[in-house]
C-alpha cells in the first residue's frame, strides 16, 4: 500500500494533479519511498541478524540490504535537489528520470568518487560524508560476519 500511494504522488503532476514542479508531491512521494525501502532495508537486516544459521540466502539478503540502502540515500539526494537545485554541481533531478541521483548515490556509497557531481549544500554534503561511511562500514563489519559465519559453519569433508 505504501509503494502504490507513493507511486500515485509520483504520476500526480503527469496526470494534472498540479502544474508546478516545485510542488509537494515529488517530495512526498520521495518520503513515503525512504520510508517504503528503509523499512525493507532493515526488515531483512534484523532477519539477518536472528537467524540461527547463515546460509547464502542470509548474505544474498546483508547484499540485498547494501543495495536499498543506496536506493534509500538516492532519494534522499532528490529530496535535495528538488528543494535546492544549487545543492550540487550537476542538475541531479531531470525529467522521468531518477538516474543521475542513483549514479551519485552508488559512486558515493561504493567510495569510488567519479568527481563528476559534487555535493556543494551543507545538507548535500552531510548526506554524501553519511553514505560514504556507511558505504566503508556495511561491508567490512556487515558482511564480513555473515560471510566469517557462513565459512565457519561449513565442514570440510575428511
Amino acid at each position: 500500500m505504501i509503494a502504490i500511494l507513493a507511486c500515485c504522488l509520483q504520476l500526480g503532476p503527469t496526470l494534472g494533479w498540479a502544474t508546478t514542479v516545485t510542488s509537494p508531491f515529488p517530495l512526498l512521494a520521495q518520503s513515503i519511498y525512504i520510508v517504503y525501502l528503509g523499512v525493507a532495508a532493515l526488515l531483512i537486516m534484523q532477519e539477518i541478524f536472528t537467524a540461527s544459521t547463515i546460509t547464502m540466502d542470509t548474505i544474498r539478503g546483508g547484499i540485498c540490504a547494501y543495495f536499498l540502502i543506496g536506493f534509500v540515500w538516492a532519494l534522499f539526494y532528490g529530496m535535495v535537489a528538488t528543494l535546492n537545485p544549487q545543492a550540487f554541481s550537476a542538475t541531479l533531478i531531470q525529467t522521468d528520470s531518477f538516474l543521475i541521483p542513483i549514479h551519485f548515490s552508488f559512486t558515493t556509497l561504493t567510495t569510488l568518487g567519479f568527481g563528476d557531481i559534487v555535493p556543494i549544500s551543507p545538507l548535500a554534503i552531510v548526506l554524501t560524508d553519511t553514505e560514504a561511511i556507511i558505504g566503508q562500514l556495511y561491508p567490512t563489519i556487515f558482511i564480513a560476519i555473515l560471510v566469517g559465519g557462513y565459512l565457519s559453519q561449513k565442514v570440510d569433508p575428511p
